[in-house]
């Protein structure tokens, strides 16, 4: 052993051998802690405690019964890289060793690094890192869609999502089973990235301590081994179809995982062959015995060629990522150019409203300073009248006080002398009072209205214009990617032989269906048997299987909504201003309905007026866009909600048919008037709408015979059903819950297709 490690427990055992250790076991193990010079305590350095002193003489006995130490001729030299075998299989049968050997793989790693001759990891390998914890990784798990992640990340999170059967891979969401025997334990190693990870230079061997260095790595009992060790373990039943990793001198050789695969008819025997009529992997005995007549290659040649074929599909996905890079770096620029245009805008906005703050405050300023001027010129006016009326009530009441003094101690004499002239005076006190009149002017602030139009034309507004529209473009060389397979499940045609007009997929795989110019709805399996049939007493104009698993119903004729309970009861939901057609249902539960002013064709064009209501759970309506102040539908038939929450309508607008999405409070997001990079046939007629779980939209088009599919963003993806394929004048279309794909026609034909099952 190295310098820096020391041994805490080894046990050598070899099966069917008694050995001085302990017999017939079925394997042998090392369990190796590294410690550094500067902390070891010299104490333990220089004793051994009985247990582990036994289990080395145990050791030296076991391999003097050999004849001689295992080890003699390797003690001198160190091996280098072993050529690979050829085998290429990397089929798993070995024991669980995880119980004994802990944390190997980061001793190992601390092992290379402290020892004298440890190097760095090859330069040839890319390193790796998880991407849940994005650091090194630790135990690595491979899911069966190939992406790797620590096993304890891993662990924690299925425990936080309280997965219980299966998991959505992190990276990829692929659904990931978990085995039901130690779960996310029990998930395969990736054995691979482990190999990957062989130090450089030999270190020491874990299994004997005579210095030699180890060639191989066996990754699944994590142990480094000399040459002879390594032979030793490859001859036992139980370690023999372990997989092992060359360690190599050469910084640039890549690591290559060996592994023997043995016959289970013939024990001895090696899987070396391939069938290729059986497209199986066999032994000499089976090829000999059972497989004379068939064509057998030799197990590497079958392996180099799946590589090269492999390696074909890879070349193209490989240049691919550059180009990712590229997006990814397009997108960060575009992000912080995003912000910059945000703060500027901002700053544009928070300025006009300083200046109409400002222009306000001006207008109020002078407002209150001519109130001001008019009060302080009603004030003087006032002060002077009191002053004026204080000066008479002064001289009339010293006057009628002369007077009752005259009156009331004035002699007779004085009385008599002094009487014409006080009453001449007394009588003439009111016409001194002063005649003015005074106006009393109270203050009244009448505020203006608002007209929200003109201040919003006074302010200003936003756009959000598009400057420049990115995407990856997917090279046709790299496999099916994003291909949709659309496959016939069934065709069958419904009662009534009418066109079907409406879809409505059930949660339980079936589907209601209605005809044209029909009072009569049909409950429907995919494999076109009838469950029952329900008659609604009115010409039906749209259904909708509501999240309570009502029916909804629209009537045209009647101006209403309503709905049917599971137990076939139908019931007025709500009474409508305008003429119902399409309807859906939003997340919060309300209905979405098209409604027109008038019915029929004739009505149809820029002149005639619809509307998208909006009904709450009471049976109250209102206008959906009730802000917008131009009305933008004129006949919208068709209306469907996307897992974005976005608002898709069909809109019927004579020669310019065409579909609209709007945002959940009602903003234009975008229009689609047919395939720019398709010529189509005949007029583009959006009949129904549909939408998927990638919120992708399906528009059934019937004067072109033709499915659309839209992405969310409204840009044309293909056509996904034609005439080629058998496909009539599709005049309804759904995507129920398990992915299949509905479509009726005008003949009162439906068919079924696998669609994203």
């Amino acid at each position: 052993m190295s310098q820096n490690a020391q041994i805490i427990q080894d046990t050598i055992v070899f099966k069917g051998r008694e050995s001085p250790c302990k017999k017939t076991e079925k394997a042998y193990r090392v369990k190796v802690r590294v410690v550094s010079p500067s902390s070891r305590r010299p104490e333990r350095a220089r004793q051994r405690s009985p247990r582990i002193q036994g289990a080395r003489n145990a050791k030296d006995t076991a391999n003097n019964k050999y004849g001689q130490n295992i080890h003699s001729e390797a003690s001198n030299k160190v091996p280098v890289s072993l050529k690979d075998n050829g085998t290429g299989n990397t089929k798993s049968g070995a024991p669980d060793s995880s119980k004994d050997v802990k944390d190997s793989k980061s001793v190992m790693s601390k092992a290379a690094s402290t020892t004298k001759n440890g190097g760095k990891l090859s330069v040839a390998k890319k390193e790796l890192k998880c991407g849940l914890c994005t650091d090194k990784f630790h135990e690595p798990k491979l899911l069966s869609c190939l992406h790797s992640f620590c096993q304890n990340c891993l662990r924690r999170y299925v425990e936080k999502g309280k997965y219980k059967k299966s998991f959505p891979c992190p990276l990829c969401s692929r659904n990931i089973d978990i085995p039901k025997n130690g779960g996310v334990r029990s998930l395969p190693a990736n054995m691979y990235l482990v190999a990957s990870e062989s130090t450089d230079k030999a270190p020491p061997c874990d299994i004997c301590d005579t210095g030699a260095r180890a060639a191989d790595r066996c990754l699944d009992c994590e142990e480094n081994m000399c040459t002879n060790c390594l032979s030793y373990h490859n001859k036992m039943k139980a370690t023999r179809v372990h997989r092992t990793a060359p360690i190599s001198d050469n910084t640039k050789s890549k690591a290559k995982i060996q592994q023997k695969q043995y016959c289970d008819q013939h024990e001895q025997e090696e899987l070396r062959f391939y069938c290729v009529p059986c497209a199986k992997i066999v032994c000499r005995d089976c090829k000999t015995i059972n497989h004379t007549v068939h064509q057998t290659l030799e197990l590497n040649d079958v392996a180099e060629g799946r590589k090269r074929d492999i390696g074909k599909s890879l070349r193209h996905t490989k240049e691919f990522l550059p180009k990712i890079q590229g997006h990814i770096k397009t997108l960060t620029a575009m992000a912080k150019s995003l912000e910059k245009n945000t703060q500027e805008t901002t700053k544009e906005i928070k300025g006009q409203a300083k200046k109409l703050h400002e222009e306000i405050d001006r207008m109020a300023a002078e407002m209150i300073s001519e109130i001001k001027q008019k009060n302080k010129e009603m004030e003087n006016t006032l002060q002077r009248n009191i002053r004026s009326a204080e000066v008479v009530y002064a001289s009339m009441e010293s006057i009628i006080l002369a007077a009752e003094s005259f009156m009331n101690v004035g002699s007779d004499h004085d009385v008599i002398e002094n009487s014409v002239n006080i009453k001449n005076r007394v009588e003439n006190l009111p016409k001194e009072v002063p005649g003015e009149s005074v106006d009393f002017v109270e203050f009244k602030f009448r505020p203006g209205p608002i007209p929200s139009t003109d201040l919003w034309i006074c302010f200003g507004n936003w756009t959000s214009d598009v400057a420049a529209s990115v995407a990856i473009s997917i090279p046709r060389q790299i496999g099916p990617a994003m291909a949709l397979m659309v496959r016939e499940l069934s065709s069958f045609a419904v009662l009534g032989g009418k066109a079907i007009i409406s879809i409505a997929p059930s949660k339980d795989g079936n589907a209601w269906l209605c005809n044209s110019l029909s009072e009569h709805i049909f409950l429907y399996t995919k494999s076109g048997q009838c469950r029952t049939h329900v008659k609604a007493g009115f010409e039906v104009g749209d259904i909708y299987v509501a999240s309570d698993d009502t029916l909804m119903m629209s009537f045209p004729s009647q101006r209403k909504i309503r709905r049917m309970t599971g137990n076939g009861q139908i019931t007025d939901f709500a009474n409508l201003p305008m003429y119902p057609a399409g309807l859906t249902q939003m997340e919060s539960g309300d209905i979405l309905v098209c409604a027109m002013e008038k019915l029929g064709e004739s009505v149809r064009g820029p002149d005639s007026k619809g509307a998208v209501l909006r009904v709450n759970n009471f049976g109250r309506v209102e206008k959906f866009d009730k802000e917008r102040r131009t009305n933008l539908f004129t006949r919208p038939i068709r209306v469907t909600v996307n897992a974005n929450k976005d608002i898709i309508v069909s809109e019927w607008a004579k020669g310019n048919d065409h579909v609209v999405a709007l945002t959940a409070d009602g903003k234009m997001k975008w229009q689609y008037h047919g395939p720019t990079t398709v010529e189509l046939a005949h007029t583009f007629v959006p009949n129904a709408l549909a939408t998927d779980k990638y919120c992708q939209i399906l528009i059934a088009d019937s004067h072109n015979r033709a499915v659309h599919l839209v992405d969310k963003d409204g840009h044309f993806i293909k056509l996904l059903l034609t005439e080629k394929d058998g496909l009539g004048e599709p005049w309804s279309v759904a995507v129920d819950s398990e992915g299949f794909l509905w479509v009726g026609d005008t003949e009162g034909n439906v068919r079924v297709y696998k669609y994203m099952s």
